[in-house]
């Protein structure tokens, strides 16, 4: 049997069980961390000598932390050979290199502390574990799939060389790079291994028919590795009418697993919320504080705060805010209308939607969380105002309510500079070269959370491009690009590292809405949606190969550099070379939660 790493969250799992020694063969490996997090929970590791490749756990009341002799731990034997670096990567989260090998460094090592924050409902990954390990503590036979020689980006930990094992729907198994059997195998040689891109914000059926943009929309999905997604849900009736029949088109139509946002602009809505939570097991919502024109109505501060009673002091209910001020967004798109016709560029748009129109409602969304003690989801930032405003707030600490902010890849990689005119119409617009540097400084930071889309189909006609700039409907698809645009713009230009991606478009969205370690992990136990990407790839970016329902792109004929080459999903290969399989397989599911569980 190969080696095995042993990790944190195999102690956490195993200490939730109430178990005081855990079992490892004479083979495995065990990490520093995993090490240290077993003397804090009094766990003692026992190295079996004769059982190779075997893990196991029992109750008892031996000593904490103290292995009965010296364990090898992840850099002796979880790294390969030196990794060749793509443009500007930070060599700090390049792995060791074997015996005899030269010209790479040790991973960056991840805190205890962070690695102690799995907070998430774990009792369902737990029975999964055992089963796939076992009574006896041993894999039965082949993996179903395996994924050789990759370079295995673990958020918070950093980036690995080794072999991933798939067994089913879950992940089984970390290996030492190459010694791995599985049924189906994919050569990751020189490529990067990144849990699934779970997108927190996306929009489906605005534009179109519900059901060609589930189908549609999620295959282009799985192009650009993204297998799960937040779908902002609207419907001016009561969501328990809405929400079954959204249930079943997911379940029959959609490539990728779906969590609901409910927009709430009823007061009937407001009234049901508890009952969302309670029955549908729905706990996330969103609001506008400035709306649609013609669709969603501005929601004033009164009406935000009977949203936020009906959720006071429950924590893992989140809202979800489109922050701008929609007065001052009156007022300035009508004193620059004639400006925005004349020009019809990005940055005549822009002055109809200033920076000071979100800065003022981020600060007074998060006065009234503050006064509430509720937790608030800044959606789709783009002012580097705001971000300094979250910033001053997160410095002051203390307080009830929680706060996380989120930016979209378009507003990452596109500013008022580029030559899109009404294909780049957007609320907000995008905005100035400084605002777009700022947004990777704080994702550097730790201020913004999570990157998402904010996809919103439609083709150019239904876009009204033709009328211009003041009359076009803002909204671009995105899904298939999100990955490649960040990877082409962020990390293969040294804007961001690959551990740190993985964390704000896999991780963070996992944890914060209630899902994490069953996605955005690569961890074993984990579900398999997972991406193997090249970083040396160059593509030309064309509407017709990314398997939307639209007709263009903002990336259109601009080359990007890095891209998806295989998507699994359930532990299936189902996208290879740009290509959705035709084997791939509609079986999405509605990811549900309560305070207190969680469906995956």
């Amino acid at each position: 049997m190969p080696k095995r790493i042993i990790t944190a969250l195999d102690l956490e799992m195993a200490a939730r069980l109430g178990n005081k020694e855990f079992m490892i063969g004479a083979d495995d490996v065990v990490t520093d961390v995993a090490l240290e997090r077993a003397a804090q929970l009094e766990i003692r590791i026992i190295k079996n000598p004769v059982r190779s490749g075997s893990v196991s756990v029992k109750g008892g009341s031996g000593a904490g932390g103290t292995a009965q002799e010296s364990l090898p731990v992840a850099g002796d034997a979880f790294t390969g050979a030196a990794l060749p670096p793509p443009p500007l990567s930070p060599l700090s989260l390049l792995p060791s290199p074997l015996p005899g090998e030269t010209g790479a460094k040790p991973p960056i090592p991840a805190s205890a502390a962070s690695l102690a924050s799995f907070q998430g409902e774990l009792e369902q990954i737990k029975k999964e574990i055992a089963y796939l390990k076992g009574a006896g503590g041993v894999l039965p036979g082949e993996a179903d799939l395996v994924i050789k020689n990759g370079y295995l980006v673990i958020p918070r930990l950093g980036v690995f060389r080794g072999d991933l094992e798939v067994s089913g729907r879950k992940i089984a198994a970390i290996s030492v790079s190459g010694q791995a059997r599985g049924k189906k195998m994919i050569d990751a040689t020189g490529l990067y291994v990144l849990p699934g891109v779970v997108d927190p914000h996306i929009h489906l059926g605005i534009f179109g028919d519900m059901r060609e943009e589930m189908e549609k929309e999620t295959a282009s999905a799985l192009l650009g590795g993204v297998t799960a997604a937040g779908c902002m849900l609207y419907s001016e009736e009561s969501y328990f009418d809405y929400l079954p029949s959204f249930v079943e088109m997911v379940e029959r139509h959609s490539y990728i697993d779906i969590f609901p946002h409910l927009i709430i602009t009823t007061p009937r809505q407001v009234e049901e919320i508890p009952a969302y939570i309670k029955h549908l097991q729905i706990t996330s919502f969103k609001i506008f504080m400035c709306g649609i024109p013609g669709l969603i109505p501005h929601m004033h501060d009164d009406k935000i705060l009977d949203v936020f009673e009906k959720v006071k002091g429950c924590r893992d209910v989140s809202i979800a805010i489109h922050a701008e001020n929609s007065h001052i967004v009156e007022r300035s798109t009508a004193q620059h209308r004639r400006q925005v016709e004349q020009d019809n560029d990005l940055q005549a748009w822009s002055l109809t939607r200033p920076s000071l129109a979100e800065e003022e409602a981020v600060k007074r969304a998060v006065l009234l969380a503050r006064s509430c003690g509720v937790t608030i989801y800044l959606v789709h930032l783009s002012a580097r105002e705001s971000i300094e405003v979250i910033r001053r707030y997160r410095e002051r600490g203390g307080g009830a309510y929680s706060l996380y902010a989120e930016t979209t890849s378009p507003y990452l990689t596109i500013d008022t500079d580029w030559l899109l005119g009404a294909r780049g119409k957007m609320t907000p617009p995008f905005r100035s070269p400084q605002d777009r540097e700022a947004l990777w400084q704080g994702l550097r930071e730790g201020i913004i959370d999570t990157v998402g889309t904010d996809n919103a189909t439609l083709t150019l006609a239904e876009k009204m491009v033709d009328k211009g700039m003041a009359e076009a409907l803002p909204g671009y698809p995105a899904l298939a690009t999100h990955l490649p645009s960040l990877l082409s713009e962020g990390v293969n230009r040294g804007r961001i590292d690959l551990t740190r991606l993985a964390e704000v478009t896999s991780l963070r969205p996992a944890e914060i809405f209630g899902f994490y370690p069953a996605k955005g992990s690569l961890l074993p136990g984990s579900n398999a949606d997972i991406v193997v990407v090249d970083l040396q790839e160059r593509r030309k970016v064309d509407p017709l190969q990314l398997a939307s329902r639209s007709d263009f792109s903002l990336y259109e004929g601009k080359e990007l550099t890095g891209w998806p080459v295989f998507t699994v999903k359930s532990g299936e290969i189902v996208m290879q070379g740009g290509e959705l399989l035709a084997t791939a397989q509609k079986k999405g599911m509605v990811i549900r939660r309560s305070p207190s569980n969680v469906k995956v």
